[in-house]
């Protein structure tokens, strides 16, 4: 109840609107105003011998055969095939958005990459952004930060950058360093630093 699929909602909403998305979840939660978007849902079985179950990893190779310039997918859990199938997908070239249970970016990677889910570590540095979000307590409630934001680097092994820190005492983020991302989008679209800050506006 850390409000990731709230978050995943909101960020989806920067995906340019003719865009394809492709979206696939147990339970239906992410509401997209986009018109090229496909919603699949998982289903179970409804004969005795369980072949008519449609799983997330049969949508998954599914919806790559439909060439998605998005694709958000509800959660990774326990599935080794779901996880690869998802790298995968960001290796070819699609921009991928997912949800996972985890208290840090260390324990992200480490779930990754070893059992049951087993992710080579060439296919984790696809990643670009982790964010960690927790449900905190506030001066009078629980309320729901985005504790950090992490960016993921190809390298000698998996580079972590810290870009923001949420600060507990302020109820601010702040900045750890530039981020790498922004900074390699700005020389890829040949955009001055100060059209970058327009856009990240």
């Amino acid at each position: 109840a850390s409000g990731k699929t709230t978050s995943l909602n909101a960020v989806s909403m920067f995906i340019p609107p003719k865009s394809k998305v492709i979206s696939i979840e147990d339970t239906r939660e992410i509401t997209l105003p986009h018109t090229n978007w496909v919603q699949n849902t998982t289903r179970e079985s409804y004969s005795s011998g369980g072949s008519s179950a449609i799983g997330m990893y049969e949508l998954l190779q599914a919806s790559l055969r439909q060439r998605p310039e998005y694709l958000l997918v509800g959660e990774i859990r326990t599935e080794p095939d779901v996880a690869l199938a998802f790298f995968q997908a960001m290796a070819t070239g699609h921009t991928a958005c997912t949800t996972f249970h985890a208290d840090s970016i260390g324990t992200v990677l480490s779930r990754l990459q070893n059992p049951p889910l087993e992710v080579p570590e060439q296919m984790i540095q696809e990643l670009d952004i982790i964010c960690v979000q927790r449900q905190v307590q506030g001066d009078e409630a629980r309320v729901r930060r985005n504790t950090n934001i992490t960016e993921i680097s190809k390298g000698d092994g998996l580079q972590r950058h810290q870009v923001y820190d949420w600060n507990p005492n302020s109820d601010i983020f702040d900045s750890q360093g530039e981020s790498k991302k922004l900074e390699a989008l700005r020389r890829a679209r040949g955009w001055s630093a100060a059209r970058l800050q327009q856009e990240f506006r």
